[in-house]
């Protein structure tokens, strides 16, 4: 039997190129009581993001087009306020550099869940309850 219907935590944009890693993190992010909208490539997920703000964008640096560093650019330059949490395969000291002076936290690929549900409550000041797995 699944979880419980409880209320929503609030909606995350997850924009990210990778299909499979895109459904990992919406699952989880689902089970834990989360509303979730995907975008597949930067373009996309600036356009959600500017129709349909949300809680808190979930952003892939390292995307075909438009890259994560772009997008979060993009979206500051439109005035939108969302708090961003960049995650990348890459843990190059130049990629965590600038993410650090953007003022964003990043995750290295392949995301642990539980990591990144604690960084989601950091980052929204939300509790953040360890579910039983």
């Amino acid at each position: 039997m699944g979880k419980p219907l409880q209320q929503s935590r609030g909606c995350i944009l997850l924009v990210d190129d990778e299909q499979a890693h895109r459904h990992f993190l919406e699952r989880g992010l689902r089970y834990e009581g989360y509303q979730v909208r995907l975008a597949a490539e930067g373009q996309e997920g600036l356009e959600l993001a500017l129709i349909h703000p949300p809680d808190l964008i979930l952003l892939d640096i390292m995307m075909p087009g438009m890259n994560g560093f772009a997008v979060a650019r993009a979206l500051h330059e439109a005035g939108l306020r969302v708090p961003i949490v960049f995650i990348s395969a890459s843990d190059e000291p130049e990629t965590c550099e600038e993410a650090r002076l953007m003022g964003v936290s990043l995750l290295v690929k392949p995301v642990n869940l539980d990591d990144l549900l604690g960084q989601i409550a950091q980052t929204l000041h939300v509790r953040f309850p360890v579910s039983p797995r």
